[in-house]
């Protein structure tokens, strides 16, 4: 993913598009800083894509966004209801991250697995195979999987592993 455009605005323009975005966004800058879910507020992200346009900049998304949003949470002590901005932005830096994504579903599904037995009559393999399954000396998915079906599948669940996030540059 691209950095943000955004990095390249000045302090002043950065001001006046926070200052905007603050302006059209329905919840207060407090709650905007507390609110750890913040990207999945869809008022949060038109609010920014306006608040983008206003100072004649086309934002991309989710990076500026995620870029507004983390300017707002590290100049949490800014004060946007004056005309300028009190000091110089904490710009924060771009990292790539890595995260997991678990699917739950259930599938219908047929997989062959190829086996090897040694065998002194090709009519007995089966049959030796099938008593060794019930002994529980062979194992059907022990053997190299050669081909797979799926028949149908549902997704039950998606859910973002939250404890799977780790930083990789």
């Amino acid at each position: 993913m691209e950095k943000s455009k955004l990095e390249n605005i000045g302090d002043v323009q950065l001001f006046f598009l926070i200052k905007n975005l603050l302006l059209e966004y329905d919840y207060t800058l407090e709650t905007l800083i507390k609110d750890r879910e913040i990207m999945e507020d869809s008022s949060f992200l038109d609010s920014c894509d306006n608040a983008c346009k206003i100072v004649g900049i086309d934002s991309e998304f989710p990076i500026d966004a995620n870029y507004l949003a983390a300017i707002i949470k590290l100049n949490s002590d800014m004060d946007f209801d004056s005309n300028r901005p009190s000091s110089k932005f904490i710009r924060p830096e771009a990292h790539e991250y890595s995260f997991d994504i678990d699917e739950h579903r259930t599938e219908y599904v047929r997989r062959t697995y190829k086996h090897y037995l040694t065998s002194y009559s090709k009519d007995l393999v089966l049959t030796t195979a099938e008593s060794m399954d019930r002994e529980g000396s062979l194992e059907y998915y022990q053997g190299e999987e050669i081909d797979v079906d799926y028949y149908d599948g549902e997704t039950t669940e998606v859910r973002f592993d939250k404890d799977s996030v780790r930083l990789i540059k």
